[in-house]
Formats: C-alpha cells, sequence, structure tokens
C-alpha cells in the first residue's frame, strides 16, 4: 500500500510503529540542525528522531511539524463539529423514542 504525505509516496511496513518521537525533540533537533551545533544524522540519533522526518523539516519541504502519517481528512474542522453535533442529536431523539415506548 502507498501512502502519499506531504508530496513524498513511501510504502507501509506491516508491524511497523509509526510516529514514536515527540513534537518537541523534533523542534529542538531542527533547531540544533540549522543553528549548526549538530550534524543532521547526530541529532537524528540523539533525539531518536527519523533521519528522513528530520530532513523534511529542516530543509523546509515539510510544512507543518506535526506527525504525518494517514490520509489527509476530506472534512473541515467546522463540519465536522456540525456533523458530531448533528450525531448527539439524532442520538437523544432515538433516546426519548426509546423511552417513551418502554
Amino acid at each position: 500500500m502507498h501512502v502519499v504525505c506531504a508530496g513524498v509516496a513511501r510504502m507501509k511496513r506491516a508491524g511497523r510503529k509509526l510516529n514514536q518521537w515527540k513534537e518537541e525533540d523534533m523542534h529542538a533537533a531542527v533547531k540544533e540542525v540549522t543553528d549548526g551545533m549538530l550534524k543532521l544524522r547526530a541529532a537524528a540519533r540523539a533525539y531518536s528522531l527519523p533521519l528522513g522526518s528530520l530532513q523534511r523539516r529542516v530543509k523546509g519541504t515539510m510544512v507543518t511539524s506535526q506527525h504525518c502519517s494517514g490520509c489527509k481528512t476530506f472534512v473541515s474542522a467546522r463540519d465536522e463539529e456540525a456533523l458530531a453535533n448533528h450525531c448527539l442529536l439524532l442520538a437523544s431523539s432515538i433516546n426519548m423514542l426509546v423511552s417513551k415506548h418502554m
């Protein structure tokens, strides 16, 4: 299965653990590399980060600093909230109907 994330296609491997790093570590490693305190590989090892993820963030090809796994969402946050509220309204309506018939 191919996954495309920030324009980079890669194969998913079964049983592979993804996103085992922390955002704070990524920010610190990027800062140390851009400040010239550590080289890219050394920073990746020191902070236990994937080399490719760190490299994309240092080069600037990765727009966000968040984890990038899975598909992009098709629903905006506003629409998702409206859908969630609608589901809650339907659930409460069903509960009222069931309680009247018991």
